[in-house]
């Protein structure tokens, strides 16, 4: 089964539409860089991901080295075979 990682952030649509469909593709791994999940998003994530890996969550969104480094090291680990976001903010380093 394919391995993916979600980079989570506030932005995009909502995580109940998402991760259902997602999920058809293959596991999911929720990387929260960027801001932590409400009840609800966390519940979601516990239900449709496989793992829920919290990264560094300071700095602004929109591309650090620092956080660009952080997103491919999160993605080797789990030996990933996508990388995903929905968040506008996100999405330059990711």
């Amino acid at each position: 089964m394919k391995h993916i990682l979600l980079v989570f952030g506030a932005g995009g649509p909502p995580i109940d539409y998402v991760l259902p469909r997602m999920r058809r593709y293959g596991e999911i791994y929720a990387y929260i860089i960027a801001e932590e999940p409400n009840d609800f998003q966390r519940a979601q994530l516990e239900n449709w991901c496989k793992e829920t890996i919290y990264g560094e969550t300071s700095g602004a969104p929109g591309g650090s080295d620092a956080m660009v480094s952080a997103i491919v090291q999160a993605a080797r680990a789990i030996k990933a075979d996508a990388v995903v976001t929905f968040d506008e903010f996100l999405v330059v380093p990711v």
